[in-house]
């Protein structure tokens, strides 16, 4: 009797809101299989790894706007596009100053792309707005909260788009927290702390190294003539 490798294909379905609740920026799929024989068990394993920035819920600053004051934000719930059902997303922060009517919530579309050997990462790309009947929303100055209706499940990626305003004018950072809540009782948070520079009625400026354009006007917006400045750098208590 003779003997021959043999091959076995098969596939798996991930569990995606077990995904969504997982901590960190990666999930790992590790799958073993044995070989059992009269001779004794051969084992083997491989993984395959699912990265992002974050399981959940994560987001993202733009450029600090120095003419509006303005910080644009971008929230990605739900990268692994799982079913949630009685989905509810919080975002605060003590920092800053939530800017009203510019909370923007849409669909996005999920497609996985392969990075590197067993490994795949998601790309998520906006589409339309979400219909303001599926979620009700709740503004107040240090951030808002969106509930969607209890008949309403979420199965595909949402992007947020917001913009806040610092509390404080001398301030150099703003920290931003946000929070899911779906089905029973499953959570995922995520806090971006990003580095701001402000220019305060004095002149000071803070935060990271960039140029730095000062104008000064006169009340009708006209240049004034010999105007001038001195940058000087502060070391310790003195300039």
């Amino acid at each position: 009797m003779g003997y021959a490798a043999f091959k076995v294909s098969f596939a798996t379905q991930l569990d995606k809101a077990i995904m969504a609740a997982e901590k960190g920026n990666k999930n790992q799929i590790l799958n073993t299989t044995a070989l059992v024989t009269n001779s004794g068990t051969t084992k083997s394993a491989a993984s395959v790894s699912y990265t992002k920035v974050a399981s959940g819920v994560y987001k993202t600053a733009s450029d600090f706007d120095v003419e509006t004051m303005e910080i644009p934000w971008t929230a990605i719930v739900n990268p692994e596009g799982a079913r949630l059902h009685n989905l509810v997303i919080e975002d605060t922060s003590s920092d800053q100053d939530i800017i009203p009517g510019k909370i923007k919530l849409y669909y996005a579309n999920l497609e996985t792309i392969k990075e590197g050997t067993n490994t795949w990462k998601p790309q998520i790309d906006k589409d339309g707005e979400v219909e303001t009947e599926a979620y009700q929303l709740e503004w107040e100055n240090g951030g808002f909260k969106i509930s969607f209706a209890k008949d309403f499940v979420v199965s595909t990626p949402l992007i947020i788009e917001y913009s806040g305003k610092p509390k404080k004018a001398e301030q150099s950072y703003i920290e931003n927290h946000i929070k899911i809540k779906w089905g029973e009782k499953s959570t995922n948070t995520h806090t971006e702390k990003i580095e701001i520079r402000n220019v305060s009625a004095s002149g000071t400026i803070s935060g990271n190294a960039r140029m730095l354009t000062i104008k000064k006007h006169s009340k009708d917006e006209e240049a004034l003539a010999g105007a001038k400045f001195i940058l000087e750098k502060k070391n310790g208590d003195t300039w």
